[in-house]
């Protein structure tokens, strides 16, 4: 089956910019603050348990981190300005975090935000005024992660950082890919809305944007194979604190066929009829199908092949498609490093 874009069993921000500290919320009214603080009892996540995927994440007893353990996060990318000036039309704030391995990172992860932005402007049953996206985030997963072949997360943050380079309002955040061991989907969006609700509510704004998970269907699928997530957690992802958009593969799939599979699902039916769970159509069938393990592949043949007459003609093919679906500078990162040979 091929990958759907920045699909479920895949876990790109330009350079960082001048980051701001952490900031002192102290004197931001109680009744706002309480509004986006609610969050269950530590003691919910402190158990071995099946994760996307299929993995098995042993996670600590809490999920509260104090800010000298956490990376700064980076708010260049942030529409200030729409936070402290919400739309006139109604629409509601919300941060896009786009979970995945990253390994390597190409053109439809760099893409995927944009896509899920303009379709969000348009009134769904979650957002009745449509949904103004202030920053979207790729979130590369931790090394505990396991999958076979995952580069060191050093690498895969440098790579995602250069992927979307010159992708206008994402960034790339390292709270996962820095914690001391692998983390559920459900912990790093409520560590990212608490982070962005930091700075949010510091500069003035009357309430905290939604972290919404922008992803392909595979995950959305994945959610629905029993094992794989806890419904608890998917019930939280899908909730009003959160929200799921995934993009469909363009020629593969449709929104009416991805809805009733997905509602077929008892803990994820009423996601989907309440619009915590939105399906959209990517448009651009080429790069929708493109996948992490296919790029890998692709590298892989294009730096071990014999050097014959026959190599050379089928490198040429093999680099122009890799000019498609890898930009540049990750080209150039990966062969400075020697990865994926």
């Amino acid at each position: 089956m091929t990958p759907s874009p920045g699909g479920g069993g895949a876990r790109g921000g330009g350079a960082r910019g001048d980051l701001l500290p952490s900031v002192n919320v102290a004197s931001v009214p109680s009744q706002v603050e309480e509004s986006w603080r609610r969050l269950p009892p530590s003691s919910d996540v402190s158990m071995p348990i099946p994760c996307r995927g299929g993995e098995t994440a042993v996670l600590p007893t809490s999920t509260s981190t104090s800010a000298h353990d956490e990376p700064e996060l980076d708010v260049s990318q942030l529409d200030i300005s729409a936070l402290t000036s919400p739309p006139a039309n109604g629409a509601k704030c919300v941060v896009l975090l786009v979970l995945g391995s990253f390994n390597p990172p190409h053109t439809w992860h760099a893409r995927l935000p944009a896509i899920v932005k303009d379709a969000l402007k348009a009134p769904s049953t979650r957002f009745p005024a449509g949904a103004h996206v202030v920053g979207a985030y790729l979130s590369p997963v931790h090394d505990g992660y396991g999958k076979p072949g995952l580069v060191k997360a050093e690498h895969r943050i440098a790579m995602a950082r250069l992927a979307v380079a010159h992708e206008p309002g994402v960034g790339v955040d390292t709270w996962e890919a820095t914690r001391s061991q692998h983390q559920r989907s459900l912990a790093v969006a409520r560590a990212l809305h608490r982070r962005v609700g930091d700075f949010a509510l510091a500069h003035g704004a009357s309430e905290v944007p939604a972290v919404v998970i922008a992803c392909g269907s595979d995950l959305v699928k994945s959610m629905a194979t029993p094992g794989h997530w806890r419904p608890e957690d998917v019930q939280a992802l899908t909730s009003d604190e959160h929200g799921v958009v995934a993009v469909l593969r363009a020629g593969a799939e449709d929104v009416d066929t991805a809805r009733a599979e997905a509602s077929s699902c008892p803990w994820l039916a009423q996601a989907v009829s309440s619009g915590g769970v939105l399906f959209v159509g990517s448009g651009d069938a080429a790069s929708s199908c493109v996948s992490s393990t296919h790029v890998r592949e692709l590298l892989s043949t294009y730096y071990t092949d014999e050097n014959t007459n026959e190599r050379e003609r089928a490198m040429t093919r093999y680099k122009e498609r890799l000019n498609s679906i890898l930009c540049q500078e990750v080209q150039e990162y990966i062969h400075s490093f020697n990865l994926y040979k």
